[in-house]
């Protein structure tokens, strides 16, 4: 069978090396977000077209006169701004970094670290879990954003969600993706693993009552 060319993949616009996938475990990874488990299309699919470059950011459109910028902030509209910079994807940002607090692990500083590393809980007892977790609220989060991007962009006459209108939003499609999941996975391969993450993440009050699904602290 044909053999993909690496080199043709973008990696610019995410700050990566121009010879990222020339590595076969990196065109795996990128392989695999084409079609992710347990994350609805629509939303797999917002994650996978940001990594090819395919999500219109208004940089690409800088002939224009004036110039697109950021709808939220007037900011130069990169997928770099849009993925670390915004000031509301941030704010949105704000509540799902309590996932980061809870297990006490880092949250992603760049493109490299949010895509293709996984947050590192300081308990490697988390560790199983978060693998399944992780690519869930990554991919509800940032789609919301966007979609409120495309709001404001498109339908101007539609009322403007606040960042906190927004996460809620976010919180409930990671809730039912996380309904889910549970239902989904083999009581000794996994579930126990993700059930276990998420009874640790209701310490929180804001995950419990948003992101947590009832049946984990019933």
């Amino acid at each position: 069978p044909p053999v993909a060319d690496s080199s043709l993949i973008p990696t610019k616009h995410l700050g990566l090396p121009a010879d990222f996938y020339a590595d076969p475990k990196r065109l795996k990874q990128l392989a695999v977000f084409s079609r992710p488990e347990h994350i609805l299309p629509r939303y797999g699919e917002f994650v996978y077209k940001t990594l090819l470059r395919a999500n219109a950011m208004q940089y690409l459109f800088q002939y224009r006169s004036p110039q697109p910028t950021c709808i939220f902030c007037g900011s130069n509209e990169t997928y770099q701004h849009f993925l670390f910079a915004c000031r509301y994807g941030l704010s949105v940002w704000h509540h799902f970094k309590r996932i980061q607090r809870a297990l006490q692990c880092p949250f992603p500083r760049n493109a490299f670290e949010l895509f293709f590393e996984l947050p590192k809980p300081q308990d490697g007892y988390y560790v199983r879990g978060l693998l399944k977790i992780w690519p869930i609220v990554r991919a509800c989060v940032y789609y919301q954003i966007w979609l409120q991007r495309a709001d404001r962009t498109f339908r101007p006459d539609l009322t403007p969600k606040t960042p906190v209108d927004t996460a809620i939003h976010a919180a409930n499609l990671i809730k039912m993706h996380l309904r889910l999941l549970l239902r989904d996975l083999p009581l000794k391969k996994g579930y126990s693993k993700v059930f276990n993450v998420l009874r640790a993440l209701s310490a929180d009050p804001w995950l419990k009552l948003h992101v947590i699904p009832d049946s984990v602290h019933a």
